[in-house]
């Protein structure tokens, strides 16, 4: 996946990246070692931080002095922050904090924030001039019957009214359901994209047939 997205975003090696909602830093650091990126990863989950934080030093070889906040990776490097998505314009807008970077790079994330008009205006601020946006997400197709509606989108989407800008979803019984913000169609998030100032690189793509079940 990572491979596939470094490629039809034509990312430079080397660049800034901000890695959003980067869990325990699996795509940090491969960006870091094997693109040579200079790489920030923000999760709102502290033990992810910490368990990020663990796998780096083990795979840099560095030794952990209990205060290292950035790890140099490869020809990379990298360093985990927790932080909400959805306030990380103003994070990265205020001192001491303050940066731009060369991509936002958000994968299978960003089905999680409720506000996702927010997170593109955030995306288009932190981006230097000629930057992306890359994403990679779950989707509901746009032409979905009531009936597939139900049986596949449903079970998996939780009750979230005040960031929903399309309708809201009851609160389903269903003990596997991954409670979801309602989820959005690929056109949805060009729109979002397109509102906050952004201008489409690569056309949105479906790997659905490559990852589904195959027995």
């Amino acid at each position: 996946m990572i491979e596939l997205l470094l490629e039809r975003s034509a990312l430079p090696k080397g660049s800034s990246v901000l890695d959003v909602g980067c869990g325990i830093g699996g795509t940090t650091r491969h960006l870091a070692k094997v693109h040579g990126c200079k790489v920030t990863g923000v999760t709102i989950s502290g033990r992810q931080v910490e368990i990020a934080r663990k796998l780096t030093l083990e795979a840099s070889g560095a030794q952990q002095d209990g205060t290292a906040d950035t790890f140099k990776l490869g020809d990379g490097s990298v360093r985990f922050i927790e932080l909400d998505a959805e306030k990380m314009g103003d994070f990265f807008n205020t001192a001491p904090n303050i940066a731009k970077f060369d991509c936002v790079w958000i994968s299978e994330a960003m089905s999680h924030l409720p506000n996702k008009q927010i997170f593109f205006q955030n995306a288009a601020k932190l981006l230097n001039p000629g930057g992306k946006l890359v994403v990679a997400d779950w989707f509901k197709s746009e032409d979905l019957t009531e009936e597939q509606f139900k049986a596949d989108i449903s079970p998996i989407e939780g009750l979230n009214k005040a960031h929903n800008p399309w309708r809201t979803c009851k609160l389903t019984a269903r003990s596997d359901g991954m409670l979801l913000p309602p989820l959005c169609s690929q056109a949805d998030y060009v729109r979002l994209a397109q509102e906050a100032g952004l201008k489409i690189f690569a056309e949105p793509f479906d790997i659905s047939k490559k990852v589904s079940k195959t027995w």
